[in-house]
C-alpha cells in the first residue's frame, strides 16, 4: 500500500502488493477521491497508463485521461509528482479508477508498464483486454479540427474497437490492413537482424496475431481545416501520407474525401517501426513476450523501443499496426520552439503559486 491512498487490499494479496511496490520502487500511491456523476459511456476493455520521459516541455492536462469508464495509472517519478503536484490533481479531480503511482527514480516506459501489470496480477482482479500506454506529452488533437476527437477517453475507445475489430476480421481470414506503400522501415540494420520478416508477403503479414496497435502522431498541426502539411513522427508505415491519407478531412471509414473509393477503416503494418508514445497492447501478447524475453527483469528503459519491439515481434510470428484513424498530438517534439517552451514554463510556474 502507498502512504496516502491505493485500493483496499485483501489479507491473500496485500503480501503479494507490498513486493510489487517495494521491487519497483514506489514511495507513494495516491488514488482519486471523487464520486463520478455518469460514466460518460460504457466501461472499456482497458488499464491505461501514463508516465514521463526526460524530456517534459510537453506534459500538462493529465487529468483528460482520467475515466471512471477505465482504470487509469499515473506512474511518475517523486520529483516529477511533487512539481505538477500529482497527488493533489489525482485526489482533486479522479475516481477510484484514478491512481497515482509514485517511483523514487524515472519510471521509463517498461518500468511504467511493469509495475501495473505486476500490481493487476498481485490483487488477482484479472486483466482486461487491452493496455493503453501513453506520455504526458501526447494530447488529443483539439476538437475544432475535423480528425479531433471529443475527448482523449474518446480517442482510447476508438482505438480499442479498431484493436478488437481487427482481431475478430483476422480470426475470420481478413484484415483492414492496406499494403499501399512500402513495407515498414527498410532499414539495413534491422534487415540483417529480421530478414525473414522483411521478406514476408502481405497475406503473410495480414494472418500473424497482432501485439500492438498505435496512432497517427502528428508534430504540428498547420490549419483549423485539414492536417494536409502537418510533420508526422517516425516512419511513414505503410505509405499512409505518401498515398494521400492526410488529405482526408475526417475519418477515412466515413468515405470522407481523399478516401471516397476506399472507404472504411484504413490500418498500417507497423511490425517493422513501432513508435510507443501513444499506443494499445494486447495484454496478454505483452504478457508472453516480456515473459519469453525477460523484460521485466531488465531493470531500466530500453531505449529505442521503435527498432527493440519489432524485433521480438519477429521472433514471435507477431506483428503491430498503426491505426490511421486516430490522431494524437506530439507536443513535445516543438521543444526546439522557443515561444512554445515559454509558455509551458510560465504555466507550469503559475500552477505553483
Amino acid at each position: 500500500r502507498g502512504a496516502t491512498g491505493g485500493p483496499p487490499a485483501t489479507p491473500s494479496c496485500a503480501a503479494n502488493i507490498a513486493t510489487v511496490l517495494k521491487h519497483h520502487t514506489v514511495v507513494d500511491w495516491v488514488g482519486g477521491q471523487q464520486t463520478p456523476r455518469a460514466l460518460g459511456g460504457p466501461p472499456l476493455p482497458v488499464v491505461a497508463v501514463m508516465t514521463h520521459r526526460e524530456l517534459v516541455v510537453g506534459c500538462h492536462s493529465f487529468e483528460s485521461l482520467f475515466s471512471p469508464r477505465m482504470p487509469t495509472y499515473l506512474v511518475f517519478s517523486r520529483e516529477f509528482s511533487d512539481g505538477w503536484r500529482l497527488p493533489r490533481l489525482v485526489r482533486d479531480r479522479g475516481t477510484p479508477q484514478t491512481q497515482l503511482l509514485v517511483l523514487r527514480r524515472l519510471p521509463g516506459e517498461l518500468i511504467a508498464r511493469g509495475v501495473v501489470t505486476a500490481l493487476l496480477q498481485a490483487q488477482g482482479v484479472g486483466d482486461p483486454e487491452f493496455l493503453f500506454f501513453t506520455h504526458c506529452d501526447i494530447h488529443q488533437l483539439p476538437v475544432w479540427q475535423p480528425r479531433g476527437l471529443a475527448s482523449y477517453v474518446d480517442a482510447v475507445a476508438e482505438l480499442a474497437a479498431d484493436f478488437g475489430a481487427e482481431k475478430a476480421l483476422r480470426r475470420a481470414g481478413g484484415t483492414s490492413v492496406r499494403f499501399d506503400g512500402a513495407y515498414g522501415h527498410q532499414s539495413a540494420d534491422f534487415g540483417r537482424g529480421n530478414a525473414s520478416c522483411l521478406a514476408l508477403s502481405g497475406a503473410q503479414r495480414a494472418r500473424a496475431p497482432v501485439y500492438a496497435m498505435n496512432t497517427v502522431l502528428v508534430e504540428s498541426i498547420p490549419s483549423r481545416e485539414s492536417l494536409v502539411g502537418a510533420v508526422v513522427h517516425g516512419v511513414d508505415v505503410g505509405g499512409y501520407v505518401a498515398t494521400g491519407g492526410l488529405f482526408a478531412s475526417a475519418h477515412a471509414r466515413n468515405s470522407t474525401p481523399g478516401n471516397a473509393s476506399r472507404g472504411g477503416l484504413w490500418l498500417s503494418d507497423a511490425g517493422t517501426w513501432l513508435e510507443d508514445h501513444s499506443i494499445m497492447y494486447d495484454l496478454s501478447l505483452y504478457r508472453a513476450l516480456h515473459a519469453t524475453f525477460a523484460l521485466d527483469a531488465s531493470g531500466d528503459v530500453l531505449f529505442h523501443n521503435e527498432y527493440f519491439q519489432p524485433e521480438l515481434l519477429c521472433r514471435m510470428g507477431w506483428t503491430a499496426l498503426r491505426d490511421n484513424e486516430v490522431y494524437m498530438h506530439y507536443s513535445s517534439r516543438l521543444e526546439d520552439d522557443a515561444t512554445f517552451a515559454a509558455s509551458h514554463n510560465y504555466a507550469a510556474k503559475k500552477s505553483k503559486t
